[in-house]
């Protein structure tokens, strides 16, 4: 089970209001979201809607940082290439520091967005499961 994108939207919405360089998908610049969709294009249906990008550029071209849909979590750091997982398949989530964990992988996010982020992904990957991660 996942959440609706508009159950998505509304808990993304209490999480990350406020957060610096955080675009939600009711009001997403599209150039953003179009950059973010072309670096994540293997992984990413067309169809399949972004409810929060994450965007850490310093020029704010959304191609790198995170994006969450009800169906998975895709990130992109300019020192790896672009990953993606579904939520059903995150196993662990730690935040350590500024650092953001999912299956130890780093997610690449601002300090002041990192335990915001965690409890979002928390929130996510419990939904899919059914069961707290």
């Amino acid at each position: 089970m996942t959440l609706s994108y508009d159950a998505l939207l509304a808990l993304a919405h209490g999480l990350l209001a406020g957060v610096p360089s955080v675009s939600f998908g009711d009001d997403l610049p599209r150039r953003k979201e179009t950059h973010a969709r072309r670096v994540h294009a293997a992984h990413l249906p067309a169809e399949e809607p972004v409810v929060v990008l994450y965007d850490v550029t310093g020029f704010g071209t959304g191609d790198e940082g995170y994006l969450v849909t009800p169906e998975r979590l895709c990130w992109h750091d300019f020192a790896q290439p672009p990953q993606m997982l579904l939520w059903s398949d995150v196993r662990s989530i730690s935040l350590l520091g500024d650092k953001l964990h999912v299956n130890e992988m780093v997610i690449p996010v601002g300090g002041t967005g990192a335990g915001a982020s965690a409890s979002l992904f928390f929130g996510m990957a419990s939904a899919s499961t059914g069961k707290p991660r």
